[in-house]
C-alpha cells in the first residue's frame, strides 16, 4: 500500500498560511519560500515523526524485515562456499606443510650422511667410476656378487649384467 505524500491545506497550520500574506503587505516577498506546506514534524503519520504514532510503520517495518531475510538468503550461500573455499585452502596449507617438514628432515638426513662420509667423496668416485669405460666390469662385478649371495652361479650374473646393458 503506497502512502499519500501531500498534505492537504487544511492541515496547515494558520501562521504557516498567512506568514506569506504578512511578508506580502511588508514588501518582503523575496523572504517568503513558494510552498508554504509542512515540515514532516507536522504531520501525525510521516514515518521521519519520531514522536508521531506509528501510522504505516508496522507494515513498512514488515516489509523491510521481509527485504532483510531475502537478502541473507541469498547472500548465506555465497558466505558458506567462501567459508569451505577458505577451510580446502587451510588443509591443503597444513598437508603441505608437512610435507615439505618431512621433506626437509629427508634432505637434512641425507645431506648429514654425506657429510659424515667425506662430503660426499666416495660418491663422486663411483660416479666417475659408472662414467668412465670401465663400466661394464664394474657393473659386471656387481651382479656376480648378486648372483653369488642368492647362492645362484656367478655365471648368471654375468648374462644378467650383459641383457641389462642393451635394455
Amino acid at each position: 500500500m503506497m502512502y499519500d505524500s501531500r498534505i492537504p491545506q487544511a492541515a496547515i497550520p494558520v501562521a504557516r498560511e498567512t506568514l506569506p500574506l504578512a511578508n506580502a503587505a511588508r514588501g518582503l516577498q523575496g523572504m517568503t519560500p513558494g510552498n508554504v506546506g509542512m515540515t514532516n514534524m507536522d504531520t501525525g503519520r510521516a514515518y521521519s515523526n519520531a514522536a508521531a504514532p506509528s501510522f504505516g510503520q508496522a507494515e513498512e517495518q514488515m516489509t523491510l524485515a521481509g527485504q532483510e531475510m531475502m537478502q541473507n538468503a541469498q547472500t548465506a550461500q555465497y558466505q558458506q562456499n567462501v567459508g569451505m573455499r577458505g577451510e580446502a585452502i587451510a588443509m591443503s596449507t597444513q598437508m603441505n606443510d608437512a610435507q615439505a617438514k618431512a621433506q626437509a628432515g629427508l634432505t637434512d638426513a641425507i645431506l648429514t650422511q654425506i657429510d659424515a662420509s667425506g662430503n660426499g667423496s666416495a660418491l663422486m668416485q663411483m660416479n666417475a667410476l659408472v662414467q668412465s669405460p670401465e663400466r661394464e666390469a664394474f657393473v659386471n662385478n656387481i651382479a656376480t656378487s648378486r648372483a653369488m649371495r642368492n647362492e645362484q652361479a656367478p655365471e648368471l650374473g654375468s648374462y644378467q649384467a650383459s641383457t641389462q646393458q642393451y635394455s
